[in-house]
Parts: C-alpha cells; sequence; structure tokens
C-alpha cells in the first residue's frame, strides 16, 4: 500500500474513532503523532475537527510552510478522497484570508 493510502486509513481510522466516541475536536500536538496522522512534519500543534479539518490554534501556524503542506494533502488526495481535497481547498482559502486581514 502507497504512503498517501496508509495516510486515508489513519485519517478514516480516527475520524470514525470521533464519530463513535462523540469527539467534536482532536488536539494533536506530539510531532510523532502528527507526523502519523499527516505526514506534516512542520513545528506547531494540529487540532481536527469531526471533518479532519484543520483548525487554527495559534496565529504562528498559519504560514508559508503550512500552505506548501495543505497543497501538498490535496495533491496526494487527488481522486481518492474528494471530499478531504475541496474541504483542505477551503481551509487554505480561510487561512489566506486569514494571513492577508493580519499582515
Amino acid at each position: 500500500m502507497s504512503m498517501d493510502g496508509h495516510l486515508n486509513d489513519r485519517r478514516g481510522a480516527v475520524r470514525e474513532w470521533m464519530a463513535e466516541e462523540a469527539v467534536e475536536a482532536l488536539l494533536v500536538s506530539a510531532p510523532p503523532n502528527v507526523r502519523w496522522l499527516t505526514d506534516f512534519t512542520g513545528e506547531g500543534l494540529l487540532v481536527l475537527d469531526e471533518t479532519g479539518a484543520l483548525l487554527e490554534e495559534n496565529r504562528g501556524l498559519l504560514t508559508d510552510d503550512l500552505l506548501a503542506a495543505l497543497d501538498g494533502y490535496v495533491e496526494q488526495l487527488g481522486e481518492s478522497d474528494t471530499e478531504m481535497a475541496e474541504h483542505l481547498k477551503k481551509v487554505r482559502g480561510q487561512i489566506v484570508a486569514k494571513r492577508t486581514i493580519l499582515h
């Protein structure tokens, strides 16, 4: 199985667990856990809601590296998870808008 397939399986398992346990958001802060779940290698922490969306924890995370990581995730998802890819595109747009307001 490709790395993309493993990441999709991992994200799906976490979303399933969140739904079963009625978990509304998941805070992932340990770098090995963030990498396991998303393959994101940047610094900071990651907050996921029940849809798997990235939520802002602090403005310092709204970096070019994060935007590049989101672009990479969208590309990796391709046709395998179009719903998540579209969601990440919307999240990216929100981040760009927020950065524009903050700068």
